[in-house]
């Protein structure tokens, strides 16, 4: 599959090819089909794409590649040539129509190109791109990146010093008294021919020295072109129409190098990026433009890169000669810098001069001195370079410089944290004191402990001290208590409530928003019903009780004081009782529930009933039977071994049992992660006998499932055919297995089981060997027969091992029994 890469490039330079071509001819387009070698050339507006076939758009395709024009540069020029857009769009459709047809031809054309520019180049291999010498080296992304566009645009009006050459068209527009319009293509011999008045030499002219020129040949044929008496009728317009295809060739250090055919448009540039770039030892500041063996012109790709100067980009003539040199110095900066890379160098390249071409330093860089690490004759060594010299240090081919950042530490920074006003970083002046560091942070809260702060400090040799100080001297006598700062210090001063707990009050029970709430002075248990959001419905107002710690639990061992008290609906208390009602830090407070306050339980029952649905509990007392009978009694389908009930797991009364004396692998794996438990139920002895414990009670979230009668029975796990067959009245465990067609070999027979339609299991009872009772089988039940684990049989190795033990054990036995009788 040929490249996706190869794929684009050809079918937007064929596309490009197929309206170039369209544009290119001399006579109009015929009806039904059109001749490849004789279309319009000036006039597009009768161009139908309809009218070009499939095989004639392939025969473009090696013209097209060559060409080197985009499908933008190309449209845009048949547009204006009068192709409709319509039909543009019609040629672009059929292309993409093509992709896959002609993929594979496009890929052969594109390696014999390849193979072509490969033999230009007179023995110089194909060479490609080094990544990983190039990727850094500044300037290189400019070939890699896909999205730069370095094609010449043929849209812009013709250069004032463009040079006319063999392949050029000129288009000749004529009106006035007379209307017409020329095509002129410049010969091999550098003239056009105009009818009736012989070739006019244009070859080397400027557009402007040729329209002079053709302006007055065409004064002859044309009477009212500048008549004698000066008053014209007729008026004639010269342009360049398609540029001609020029040859270049790109050598030296390049990644492509070989002869390229570009439009005469085309600048260095464009044959820079054609070639792929300098290569991995190529240079970007030393690129010459030969012509006819003199060097016209050496561009420095890094007044483009760095000042977007094009001035020595010139254009390129036929048969010029593009040479890349070797670089002749590389260094390396990295670090701290906006642009980290390779630079190539200039004799004159200072040190300064590279920080310029990388953008200049970051804001955090260290900038006092830098270290070069430069190569010698025999070894390294190392030049450190202080910030005044700068400008002054001349790099060597190989330098590496490295920017560091600044220290993580400031030179006149002191801190101050907590009880001031405004706490944080401040700049640490001459002779700074305690007094004037709190006077900047805006003095102290009135919450803060006086009588003591403390001073965190640096030593010089790094080591940690710390100072204490009393707030209260120091305020009130700096010039005595006052302490000097140093670069570092930490000033830190508590506040009361940060050196205490924090007084709280907790209220739960029957109240909307239990939870723990800051006490504050005077707070009273109407406040903190309040912040709770007030009583639930449930709540019995009449009793609340406060728990408070006891002040005397050495003398009387009391861990609480319990106080009850009434409230009433309005939280109204007189004014004698408010002190009683007052809280105090740490009380916990419980609203209790009404004994006989109940809110309404539903349980659902499902299935085959006359009117199933979400029933509300009447009574503590109330079974099954009583809710069937409530739903209108079983329909005549239900099947009453099938019923069952989803309990909710919280509405079990079980203990929860801790077995930490298990030892880890003994513990019980709960694999019952829902949240609902099945429970099975006999509902016919329900039914029945109504006081049979079979007659549970009901539980807020049962749900109770009574399904259709099932007439079959299955059969599963380890049997020849897993099937589900019709219940037989009366047949035994065996009759179903054989309908399965029996036992796998690997089938655990002894331990088959049967699941019951309501969640029961049951299984065969065994005694002394033998099967003496084997479970009934009921419709919809389900007979599961496990399987037998696979074991790692011996090897024959093994077997022999084994078997030699044996013999040998049983002969020292044998033996051993022999000495004894004797």
């Amino acid at each position: 599959m040929p490249n996706p890469g190869i794929r684009s490039r050809f079918f937007y330079a064929f596309l490009a090819l197929v309206v170039l071509f369209v544009s290119t001819s001399t006579d109009t387009i015929g009806q039904g089909s059109v001749n490849i070698n004789d279309l319009s050339a000036v006039n597009l507006s009768n161009v139908r794409s309809a009218d070009i076939s499939d095989d004639q758009l392939k025969t473009f395709v090696e013209r097209a590649y060559r060409q080197g024009i985009s499908i933008d540069q190309a449209l845009e020029l048949a547009v204006t040539r009068g192709l409709s857009a319509s039909e543009a769009q019609e040629l672009r459709t059929r292309i993409t129509g093509l992709q896959d047809e002609v993929a594979v031809s496009a890929a052969v054309d594109i390696e014999r190109l390849e193979q072509q520019v490969e033999s230009d180049t007179s023995g110089t291999p194909f060479e490609q791109v080094d990544d990983t010498i190039v990727s850094n080296v500044f300037g290189a992304s400019l070939f890699r990146n896909q999205t730069f566009n370095l094609t010449p645009s043929l849209s812009i009006p013709t250069p004032s010093n463009y040079q006319l050459g063999a392949g050029d068209q000129l288009i000749v527009t004529i009106w006035g008294d007379r209307t017409d319009q020329l095509a002129l293509t410049v010969s091999p011999e550098g003239s056009v021919t105009l009818q009736n008045r012989g070739p006019v030499f244009v070859n080397g002219l400027t557009i402007e020295q040729a329209k002079e020129r053709l302006m007055g040949q065409l004064s002859q044929l044309y009477g009212g072109l500048r008549p004698a008496n000066g008053n014209p009728t007729t008026y004639a317009e010269v342009s360049l129409g398609r540029v001609r295809t020029i040859m270049v060739t790109v050598t030296g250090e390049v990644n492509i190098p070989g002869t390229y055919s570009i439009s005469s448009l085309s600048t260095v540039f464009n044959a820079l990026y054609a070639s792929g770039g300098p290569n991995s030892i190529g240079s970007f500041r030393t690129i010459r433009v030969i012509r006819e063996n003199n060097i016209v012109s050496e561009l420095d790709l890094y007044d483009f890169l760095l000042q977007g100067d094009q001035s020595d980009n010139i254009r390129l003539r036929d048969q010029d000669v593009i040479q890349v040199m070797p670089y002749q110095a590389r260094v390396s900066i990295e670090g701290e810098v906006l642009r980290p890379a390779q630079y190539e160098l200039k004799s004159t390249t200072t040190f300064q001069d590279l920080v310029n071409m990388a953008g200049g330093f970051t804001a955090n860089a260290y900038t006092r001195q830098v270290q070069i690490l430069r190569l010698t004759d025999t070894q390294r060594r190392v030049v450190s370079v202080q910030n005044e010299l700068f400008g002054d240090v001349a790099l060597r081919n190989g330098d590496v410089i490295s920017i560091p950042q600044l220290l993580e530490r400031f030179e006149n920074r002191v801190r101050i944290e907590g009880a001031v006003w405004r706490s944080g970083e401040f700049e640490l002046t001459e002779g700074m004191t305690l007094s004037e560091l709190i006077a900047a942070a805006d003095g102290v809260r009135p919450d803060a402990f006086m009588s003591r702060g403390l001073i965190n400090r640096v030593n010089e040799d790094l080591t940690f001290q710390q100072i204490s100080f009393n707030l209260e001297d120091v305020l009130r006598d700096p010039a005595q208590f006052d302490v000097v700062l140093q670069r570092e210090d930490e000033v830190l001063i508590r506040g009361v409530r940060e050196l205490r707990d924090e007084a709280v009050v907790e209220v739960g029970g029957a109240v909307r928003e239990s939870g723990v709430f800051v006490w504050l002075q005077n707070m009273t248990l109407q406040d903190l019903i309040l912040k709770a959001n007030g009583f639930r419905d449930s709540a019995a107002i009449d009793r609340i009780e406060i728990y408070r710690r006891s002040s005397d639990f050495a003398s009387t061992g009391k861990l609480v004081e319990t106080i009850s008290l009434e409230l009433s609906a309005d939280l109204a208390v007189t004014e004698q009782d408010l002190e009683l009602f007052r809280l105090q830090p740490y009380d916990v407070v419980y609203v209790f529930t009404q004994p006989d306050f109940r809110v309404q339980q539903f349980v659902t029952i499902e299935g085959e009933v006359r009117y199933p649905g979400r029933y509300a509990i009447k009574s503590q007392n109330e079974k099954i039977s009583d809710l069937i009978t409530r739903a209108g009694g079983l329909t005549e389908e239900a099947n009453l071994p099938g019923a069952r009930i989803n309990r909710l797991r919280s509405s079990i009364d079980r203990a929860s049992v801790d077995y930490d004396f298990l030892g880890q692998n003994e513990l019980l794996e709960d694999t019952n992660d829902a949240q609902t438990t099945r429970i099975g139920v006999k509902l016919d002895v329900a039914l029945r006998n109504p006081s049979s414990p079979e007659n549970l009670a009901l539980r807020e979230g049962d749900v109770i499932r009574i399904p259709k009668m099932v007439q079959t029975v299955r059969i599963m796990g380890a049997v020849m055919q897993e099937v589900e067959v019709r219940y037989v009245e009366g047949a035994g465990l065996n009759y179903y297995i054989n309908r399965a067609g029996g036992y796998q070999g690997l089938a655990l027979k002894k331990r088959s089981y049967v699941v019951y339609a309501n969640g029961d299991i049951d299984r065969s009872r065994r005694f002394l060997g033998m099967n003496v009772l084997k479970p009934d089988i009921q419709p919809g039940a389900e007979i599961v027969v496990p399987f037998r684990p696979e074991r790692d049989r011996m090897t024959a190795q093994e077997t022999v091992a084994l078997s030699s033990m044996i013999i040998s054990t049983t002969t020292s036995l044998l033996f051993l029994i022999d000495r004894l009788s004797r």
